[in-house]
């Protein structure tokens, strides 16, 4: 594909993307919450690898293609799920299951290899494929994933 094509399917997705959400728009009522810090009371953070990766929080991999992104998502994967030692040598304390969102790899060919080859349990990896619309009328679309726009599905 020619850089010419790639950037007009770019700002066909583009489009479809704003199509979507102007639709969105159309169906569901958005709201805003806010609180006082004032009102909020002070918690500890809950490790899974203490200062690194905190327990029922999100954790975003980001970077370029190609500098380790999903190798290391596919090793931290395969120690929670097996109840591996971090690779400090501190233990997982707990297995636990895992959701995984890709970007760039196939599961089939990239994801799916990988946690094998990091010997994860593959029963406890879920990965996030598509976000499914309910509309009043019955019908039901399905979307690619938008984390600025599903960020509260998760």
């Amino acid at each position: 594909m020619s850089m010419k094509d790639e950037l007009a399917e770019q700002e066909r997705q583009r489009q479809n993307e704003q199509q979507n959400q102007q639709s969105d728009d159309q169906h569901f009522l958005a709201a805003l919450d806010s609180v006082r810090v004032s009102d909020v009371e002070t918690k500890e953070i809950s490790w899974l690898w203490k200062g690194r990766i905190a327990l029922g929080k999100n954790h975003l991999f980001v970077g370029m293609p190609g500098v380790g992104k999903s190798f290391t998502t596919c090793d931290i994967a395969a120690r929670i799920t097996t109840n591996r030692a971090w690779p400090d040598g501190e233990p997982m304390g707990l297995a636990g299951e895992v959701v995984l969102l890709s970007g760039e790899d196939g599961i089939e060919d990239t994801i799916r290899p990988r946690l094998e080859a990091h010997g994860a349990d593959l029963s406890k990896v879920h990965v996030l494929r598509s976000r499914t619309d309910e509309y009043e009328i019955g019908r039901a679309q399905e979307k690619s994933i938008n984390l600025t726009r599903d960020i509260d599905l998760l």
